[in-house]
């Protein structure tokens, strides 16, 4: 029993959900003080808010899976960082941790994260100023909305930067460890979330409750960086930006910060959009949805994403085989992840929003189905990409770019006569003409696998949960 135990607590899956349980623990408990305490003025504004911290993924031109993937290469025994692997390269690896290059990648992540730190700074500063105007000024209290928004501004850039150690416990393969106290610290800033809101209707005393934390996490994460692997980390030097990392990492960077930016960036700077032209219920409901299905998203990372670190290895080692098994079992319960909330929240959300006589209204069946099969078919070819980018060679920025303009495309055709359905409607078509068929494709051939073979395991049992729950919610009932 005590082994199990110790499994469980150790395990990188397990605990990653932890983490991620604690975010739908936040919509449950927090979400509907948010929406009863607060007017539907302020509601909007902090989802904007939410919005733009969100953005902070997207800050590093991509480079924080790269880096992770760059220090699994040297937990492997890497003696350099590649900008693609060939799997006849795995062989040179030494098959030990190498420390050298550890020290090399920690020292450059340092100076650019330190940079793009600052430029985030400017852009919120500016940019995220400008969009934020016409909603806050609907406020009561317009100063609480911009002296929160500095508070966000000044600790989101702090954060970016604090990314550093993050980045470390990931590459190295300590996710249990970064995923427990992850999980104690999101659960700690729901409950003060939660007493501010009972203390006080006031916007700004939740963001200062909220944030807070975050500068709290960041540095819990420079102390777990400092213990971790006989704490190595202490003694690092700082060898300035090394070149040799640097070109080996921002190749894959830059071109997954393509897909990001087309893929999850498109459809929250859609939230930007409406919020400059739409009314504020309207803006409310739909920045609120995206918000519900941006956690129900998160939580279903956990089973594929925290694996990475020990694909990244296992790949280096040349485990092909245990790489193909670990993947699909991860996608797997990943698709399955986000479907099974997705189906619940869609059952369950409009009635309960009625029960506590909500400020802001749930999206329509219509609107949550396709927005929901929006972002599954971005999973599906998100989680492909990430399992082709084990080699180093990122084709995000294909993918990207080509479903990206498909979906700006179609969402500018389609919003004179479908609204803001257009949003969801022009994704899940960018997605399917390209983003999921060309994903495939790239791991298929890379690791040898067929189609049928692969997602009858992989994607196939959440992709007919998710068709038989719209069937039978909209052609039996009509809803």
């Amino acid at each position: 029993m005590k082994k199990f135990l110790k499994r469980i607590w150790d395990s990188p899956t397990i605990t990653t959900w932890g983490s991620f349980v604690s975010r739908p623990l936040s919509l449950i408990l927090l979400t509907p003080l948010i929406l009863t305490r607060l007017p539907v003025e302020q509601v909007a504004v902090w989802y904007l808010f939410s919005t733009y911290i969100g953005f902070q993924g997207l800050a590093d031109l991509g480079l924080n899976a790269s880096f992770v993937r760059a220090y699994g290469y040297a937990l492997g025994g890497a003696s350099e960082i590649k900008k693609k692997f060939e799997l006849q390269d795995l062989k040179e690896n030494i098959g030990e941790p190498n420390w050298e290059l550890v020290e090399r990648i920690d020292s450059t992540i340092k100076k650019v994260y330190l940079s793009f730190s600052l430029i985030l700074f400017l852009i919120l500063t500016i940019i995220g100023t400008i969009t934020l105007k016409i909603p806050i000024n609907k406020m009561v209290f317009q100063s609480d909305g911009w002296i929160a928004w500095g508070v966000i501004v000044v600790i989101t850039s702090v954060n970016l930067y604090g990314q550093r150690f993050q980045i470390y416990l990931m590459g190295l393969n300590n996710v249990a460890l970064f995923m427990r106290w992850q999980t104690l610290f999101s659960t700690l800033t729901t409950v003060t979330a939660i007493i501010t809101l009972f203390l006080s209707d006031s916007l700004l005393y939740l963001v200062i409750a909220v944030e807070i934390w975050v500068i709290f996490a960041v540095i819990r994460n420079r102390m777990l960086a400092r213990k971790v692997y006989d704490e190595k980390f202490k003694a690092f030097r700082d060898m300035g930006f090394d070149k040799n990392v640097f070109s080996g990492v921002f190749p894959s960077g830059w071109r997954t910060w393509i897909a990001q930016m087309m893929s999850y960036g498109l459809i929250q700077f859609s939230g930007i959009f409406y919020a400059q032209i739409g009314d504020t219920q309207s803006v409310a409901t739909y920045l609120f949805s995206l918000r519900v299905m941006n956690v129900i998203k998160s939580f279903s990372l956990a089973p594929f994403y925290s694996k990475l670190p020990r694909l990244n290895k296992l790949f280096t080692e040349n485990k092909i085989s245990l790489v193909l098994k670990t993947a699909s079992k991860g996608m797997f319960i990943s698709h399955l992840s986000f479907v099974l909330p997705f189906i619940a929240v869609g059952l369950f959300m409009p009635p309960f929003l009625h029960l506590i006589h909500s400020h802001v209204n749930f999206a329509t069946p219509v609107f949550w189905s396709v927005l929901g099969v929006a972002y599954w078919t971005e999973r599906f070819g998100g989680m492909h990409l990430q399992f082709y980018s084990l080699c180093n060679d990122v084709k995000g920025h294909i993918a990207g770019a080509v479903a990206g303009a498909i979906y700006v495309c179609f969402s500018a055709l389609f919003y004179k006569t479908f609204g803001v359905y257009a949003f969801p409607l022009g994704l899940v078509l960018g997605n399917i003409l390209f983003l999921m068929p060309y994903s495939a494709k790239c791991s298929y051939s890379l690791f040898k696998i067929k189609l049928w073979s692969f997602e009858k395991n992989a994607s196939m049992p959440a992709f007919i949960i998710l068709i038989v729950y719209i069937g039978f919610q909209y052609f039996i009932f009509g809803r």
